[in-house]
């Protein structure tokens, strides 16, 4: 016991599920495998939160088969010591889409690391991103890499704002047979105005590329529009950004087309010595192949916000998904429907964790029909208060 007591409580759930589901005939196989650790420990006054998930999740059907394989791991740590906060956040996901006779492989690997500190008046926030996407066909195959690395710098001190950010973008594109280089290098347009104290950025980038080979051709298109905004008023910051792209890709014989559109808003203000960072993202991705159609669509959106103000922290993260995966023929909807909440408060040397699920799954195959529904709600609170632990 005075070992907990010194370094604090530490809450680990373990959660491993295991659903199927068949029906004769047309046979349903839906099988989901989950992995969660959660741990918070408290040592003084400052909170850790680590959050491991590793989902899996299969579906198929006999005739057109369609295999849905995704993985997860996320780790999201918040410290506060003394009034400083410091947020990082690195996920990794892999999302793969698979249907027999014209194949479709969609491999997308992103990682991002996002810092927000606050220092006394200052604020800095760093993103880092790396992703890859590849697209695949048999017959005429197509592998699309994208390798980008940004940076972004925003720091304000006293009435000041600096806005930095590098990229480099790698692109190529190579179709069996005769291959194919493309390297591209977008041509992009930053206005900065100032007029008082307030800092307008907005990058208007428009890039088509294209190419062709003999035999079997192969044409990218992409369109991407994006704006940056951020201003600065008093001791605030507002960042808002909008991104919207387009990527598509077409071999002939057997075409693919992905069509990628997020918008993303985060805002980070400070006011005094207190951090908000509040960001919302919407991101839809489809992907169809000629012949046997797929049809994927994600819909998350999550809102995380950190506050601090004095020796507080606060935490809270909604997030709403579904997630629909359609195989013409024998058809196959498959809806998730979690929304959970996590809150971890510290006020003195208090913590709370609060986590309450609530999700939802049918699955149901037309012709002889099954439906599966899940409804678990789970609560679990631990608060701390002096040295005392209820669970």
């Amino acid at each position: 016991m005075g070992q907990e007591r010194d370094s604090g409580e530490r809450l680990r759930s373990e959660r491993q599920s295991q659903e199927r589901a068949s029906a004769s005939g047309e046979s349903v196989s839906l099988r989901r495998e989950r992995q969660s650790q959660e741990r918070a420990s408290v040592s003084g006054e400052s909170v850790s939160l680590r959050r491991e998930r590793q989902s899996q999740e299969r579906a198929s059907a006999s005739g057109e088969s369609l295999s849905l394989r995704r993985e997860r791991q996320s780790q999201e740590r918040a410290s506060v010591s003394g009034e400083s906060l410091s947020l990082r956040r690195e996920p990794q996901s892999q999302e793969r889409a698979s249907a027999s006779g014209e194949s479709l492989s969609l491999r997308r690997e992103p990682q991002s690391q996002e810092r927000a500190s606050v220092s006394g008046e200052s604020l800095s926030l760093r993103s880092e991103r790396q992703s890859q996407e590849r697209a695949s066909v048999s017959g005429a195959s197509l592998s699309l890499r994208r390798e980008s690395q940004s940076q972004e710098r925003a720091s304000v001190s006293g009435e000041s704002l600096s806005l930095r950010r590098e990229r480099q973008p790698q692109e190529r594109a190579s179709v069996s047979g005769e291959s194919v280089s493309l390297r591209s290098e977008p041509q992009s347009q930053e206005r900065v105005s100032v007029s008082g104290e307030s800092v307008s950025l907005r990058r208007e980038s428009q890039p088509q590329e294209r190419a062709s080979v003999s035999g079997a051709s192969l044409s990218l298109r992409r369109e991407s529009q994006s704006q940056e905004r951020a201003s600065v008023s008093g001791e605030s910051l507002c960042l808002r950004r909008e991104s919207q792209s387009q990527e598509r890709a077409s071999a002939s014989g057997a075409s693919v087309s992905l069509r990628r559109e997020r918008q993303s808003q985060e805002r980070a203000s400070v006011s005094g010595e207190s951090l908000s960072l509040r960001r919302e993202p919407q991101s839809q991705e489809r992907a169809s192949v000629s012949g046997e159609s797929v049809s994927l669509r994600s819909e998350p959106q999550s809102q995380e916000r950190v506050s601090v103000s004095g020796e507080s922290l606060s935490l809270r993260r909604e997030s709403q998904s579904q997630e629909r995966v359609s195989v013409s023929g024998e058809s196959l909807s498959l809806r998730r429907e979690p929304q959970s909440q996590e809150r971890a408060s510290v006020s003195g040397e208090s913590l709370s964790l609060r986590r309450e699920p609530q999700s939802q799954e049918r699955a149901s195959v037309s012709g002889e029909s099954v439906s599966l529904r899940r409804e678990p709600q789970s609560q679990e609170r631990a608060p701390v208060s002096g040295e005392s632990v209820s669970l």
